[in-house]
């Protein structure tokens, strides 16, 4: 089953540059050709097809008055949205257990479900997020929104980022230098197509960082630079390039962070985080947008409290979906 899979995604690995028509009825084609296979060895919960639009059958299940604080009302969220729908694995509402994300990955009809999904909104995304983050007149940013790709690999390690190099306008050989690059493992993991658009909007958000910063040459090398990489200066670029109002907000929150969290941290990339993580956080409309982010609140060396800075930006939190 896992040949199968790695075949189909060698199948539709260069969709971005070809039709979805043409890919849906390879890939359909594909699936109504294969042999069967058996699964005698695989455990009855790794079966598991979900993947859907959580909002469309969201109903609010708690009382605004039984959480205290914002960081009371995450754990309601988990335990009424996530666990209770997906599984006590599910915290997130995207799967932690990595036996349970095997079995997912293991589905053929699920994972060709979830990758042209992906794709989709992938390519969707390219044209409405370039207006969002690129002044009409800055051609080099349009042009990186315009050339980005997405690369989706087979891999049991989950992980998602954008690959880009130290010029601005040369994105290296096949445009590899100027990639999305997700792994099945990453997709495989996320129950709710909200899930898959939250890591694409962050995605975009690096895109969004390297097309503004690549209009001056100067600065991007400064950027890209192994020795500024981590001075937070070098992170903090884009909050004057691009305001947002929650600037000032998530650069103070960062600033005290920083100030409790000594030693082996980079963090300028904790600022490249924060801003793409915020700058297209109007476009996550749901609870299932948000849920992630909620539990990541502990610093690591590449990012700081994600749970700290969203609630520089709780306007566009969908608090009327989480409790009444």
């Amino acid at each position: 089953m896992k040949f199968l899979w790695f075949i189909l995604l060698l199948t539709i690995k260069s969709f971005a540059n070809e039709s979805l028509i043409q890919n849906i009825n390879i890939l359909n084609e594909t699936l109504n050709n294969r042999k069967t296979i058996s699964c005698s060895n695989t455990i009855e919960f790794n079966n598991s097809d979900t993947f859907e639009y959580a909002q469309e059958n969201h109903t609010v299940k708690f009382a605004c008055s039984q959480a205290d604080s914002f960081r009371s009302l995450r754990w309601y969220i988990s335990r009424n949205y996530c666990k209770d729908t997906f599984g006590e694995d599910a915290w997130t509402c995207a799967e932690s257990n990595l036996q349970k994300i095997k079995g997912r990955m293991d589905n053929p009809s699920l994972m060709l479900k979830t990758t042209l999904f992906t794709q989709e909104k992938f390519l969707e995304y390219k044209t409405s997020l370039a207006k969002k983050c690129c002044p009409s007149d800055a051609l080099k940013c349009l042009n990186r929104f315009k050339k980005v790709k997405l690369d989706i690999v087979e891999s049991a390690k989950s992980s998602a980022k954008y690959q880009t190099g130290t010029d601005p306008i040369n994105f290296g050989t096949n445009g590899n230098l100027n990639k999305i690059i997700i792994t099945t493992s990453k997709l495989a993991s996320n129950y709710t197509k909200e899930g898959i658009e939250r890591i694409l909007l962050h995605e975009m958000g690096h895109v969004c960082q390297f097309a503004l910063i690549s209009e001056d040459k100067e600065k991007y090398m400064e950027f890209t630079s192994p020795d500024k990489k981590c001075l937070a200066s070098t992170g903090q670029i884009f909050f004057n390039i691009k305001k947002m109002s929650s600037s000032s907000c998530i650069i103070n929150k960062l600033k005290e962070a920083m100030n409790k969290n000594k030693g082996n941290f980079c963090y300028g990339k904790w600022h490249r985080e924060a801003f793409a993580d915020m700058i297209f956080r109007e476009e996550m409309k749901t609870i299932y947008h948000w849920s992630y982010d909620l539990f990541r609140g502990t610093p690591a060396k590449n990012y700081g409290s994600v749970y700290e800075y969203i609630q520089c930006d709780l306007k566009h939190f969908p608090q009327k979906d989480v409790c009444s």
